[in-house]
């Protein structure tokens, strides 16, 4: 999904799932589990179906997504659909020191990867810092 619809190169997209993974271990939903769903969901893209599907077996509250559309209440009750940026931006108000942290956190992990990788996925978290004027100052040690 992350290579082929979203533009990410291979080790991009094994970075964020990875990194998923780590941050919700008991996250993932099996196929077995939702792949029966699939049918009954009557969102107008057809790829979302099994999105939607896994959203409802592994008893999400939220599903995250821009496409207003994509996912109808039906597909995903009793989780709501919300925008990305939106939710972001409440838990940047919410929790601005742990927000902060993680941002940090990923940035240094990218250290450690390839320059495609560190210069694709740092551009992306210096625009989001940029952008968020409900942020600490970056690099002030009292957020962390």
């Amino acid at each position: 999904m992350l290579v082929h619809y979203k533009g990410l190169a291979a080790e991009q997209a094994a970075y964020f799932c990875a990194y998923i993974r780590r941050a919700f271990p008991d996250g993932r939903v099996a196929p077995d589990e939702y792949l029966s769903l699939v049918a009954s969901r009557s969102g107008p893209d057809p790829d979302d179906h099994v999105h939607s599907a896994a959203a409802v077996a592994g008893r999400a509250t939220v599903v995250l997504s821009a496409d207003k559309k994509g996912y109808p209440p039906a597909d995903i009750a009793p989780a709501r659909r919300r925008d990305p940026d939106a939710f972001l931006t409440e838990l940047l108000r919410r929790y601005p020191h742990d927000v902060v942290g993680t941002v940090d956190a990923m940035d240094a992990a990218l250290r450690n990867r390839s320059p495609e990788c560190r210069s694709s996925i740092g551009s992306l978290l210096r625009a989001w810092r940029s952008s968020s004027p409900a942020s600490p100052r970056w690099g002030d040690s009292t957020h962390g």
